[in-house]
Order: C-alpha cells, then sequence, then structure tokens
C-alpha cells in the first residue's frame, strides 16, 4: 500500500512479518515484530481515518478480527499520520 511507505520505526525494533489487511472497512499494515526480547504485533492504520474512535473502539475492533491471540494486553499509541494498536505480547 503506498499509503504506508514512511512508517516509522524505532532503530531497535525488528520487523519480523508485515502484511497489507483490511480491517472493518480500513486499509491498514500488520506487522510482527520484535524489540528488547518482546515479540508482538501492531495493526496499523491511517490516523485521520480513526481519528473519531476512541482507544477502546480501537482494541475493540482488534479483539473481534482474526488477528488477536490468546494473550490479552493492548496498548494504542498515536503517532502523528499513524494509529498503532500493539497486541499479543510475549515477554
Amino acid at each position: 500500500m503506498s499509503d504506508f511507505n514512511d512508517l516509522p520505526v524505532d532503530p531497535d525494533t525488528k520487523i519480523l512479518s508485515q502484511a497489507d489487511v483490511e480491517i472493518n472497512g480500513y486499509q491498514a499494515i500488520l506487522q510482527k515484530w520484535r524489540w528488547d526480547g518482546i515479540t508482538a504485533h501492531s495493526l496499523i492504520l491511517k490516523s485521520v481515518e480513526v481519528s473519531h474512535l476512541n482507544d477502546e473502539q480501537l482494541k475493540s475492533m482488534v479483539s473481534s478480527s482474526n488477528f488477536d491471540g490468546p494473550l490479552g494486553s493492548k496498548t494504542v499509541n498515536r503517532k502523528g499520520t499513524y494509529t498503532f494498536i500493539n497486541f499479543n505480547f510475549k515477554y
């Protein structure tokens, strides 16, 4: 997806996989990553498209998807152009 070409990546984070996905009608990127011994997934959406959704609504969207695994903790991080929903944390 050309709209996601400028995704920010922390220099200490290793992207293990990345795929274009659609969730609830929104185009998104699904990443699996590792940082400081932690492995997790991020669903990345365009902030402008989901600005009307609060953090709980975004987490619920992931919970009801087939992307979410058995590990329950989720975080939301809004970084300018992108909104990251992080989940499936393994420590």
